[in-house]
């Protein structure tokens, strides 16, 4: 006899007559993978009830996945607002990367196979990173090909937000391994059609987009910036934002001239 299938999907499945049913209120979209091999393992976030779906010889990272993911549940609901739904799953993926969904990310196999036990690590670098993803995208959304820096560079910046929390010295490993040995440089108003490889598209937007926010932040001050991401993130929940509305956003929760920083990042 055959092992079940395992359906990994972006929210909890109700059994039916005659099969079951896959319901996702106010989701961008809906995302499943299924398998024979699955393990799963489950853990509370508060209000959130984190699954993972990983291989059977990857027992340790795969709780470390679910660990790293429940932790930033915590910490962004604090600093940024709620999370967008009450489930979030984590599914092992045999590609190269993380790729977030609404209510689901993959995380790569390289991540959990090359994990040696240490926040500093793709592991759980990445999972912060995708788990951000249900803020920055599945809450607040934005133009994913002609504006990708705007949830990319959010997230990657939340990363190291996520790092700060945890110890002051995991930040500066975080700028130091992430973003400096790359030197990221270019404007921001870059489309992923501007691209035909990852690495630079990577640099620019994603390392080049923390740079910025963390320019902003430092130019702002800690309590204008973090209150300019509550309001931005309250204000387009559920729709899609644009660049020059984010920007407002920030420009109006400080009296510092964000002008010059702007064209800086954004030079045509």
């Amino acid at each position: 006899m055959e092992p079940a299938l395992i359906v990994a999907a972006a929210s909890p499945a109700e059994t039916i007559e005659g099969g079951y049913r896959y319901q996702s209120l106010g989701a961008r979209n809906f995302t499943w993978s299924a398998s024979q091999e699955y393990i799963v393992r489950t853990q509370q976030a508060g209000p959130v009830t984190v699954t993972s779906y990983a291989y059977p010889a990857t027992e340790l990272p795969a709780r470390a996945a679910l660990d790293y993911t429940s932790q930033a549940i915590y910490y962004f609901s604090k600093q940024f607002g709620l999370p967008p739904h009450d489930s979030l799953s984590i599914v092992q993926a045999d590609f190269p990367d993380g790729m977030e969904f609404d209510g689901l990310y993959f995380l790569s196999d390289r991540f959990y196979y090359g994990f040696d036990g240490s926040p500093r690590s793709y592991l759980a670098l990445i999972a912060v990173h995708e788990t951000a993803h249900q803020w920055w995208y599945a809450r607040a959304g934005s133009d994913q090909a002609l504006e990708p820096w705007l949830d990319e560079g959010l997230c990657t910046y939340s990363e190291v937000l996520f790092y700060e929390s945890l110890n002051p010295e995991l930040a500066n490993w975080w700028w130091g391994f992430r973003v400096e040995p790359y030197a990221p440089e270019g404007s921001l108003t870059a489309t992923i059609y501007d691209f035909s490889q990852f690495l630079p598209y990577r640099n620019r937007i994603y390392l080049r987009g923390a740079q910025f926010l963390d320019a902003l932040r430092h130019a702002m001050g800690d309590a204008a910036f973090f209150g300019a991401l509550q309001t931005y993130l309250t204000q387009f929940d559920g729709q899609i934002a644009t660049r020059t509305e984010f920007l407002s956003v920030f420009q109006q929760a400080t009296q510092a001239d964000l002008s010059p920083l702007i064209a800086d990042y954004f030079k045509p």
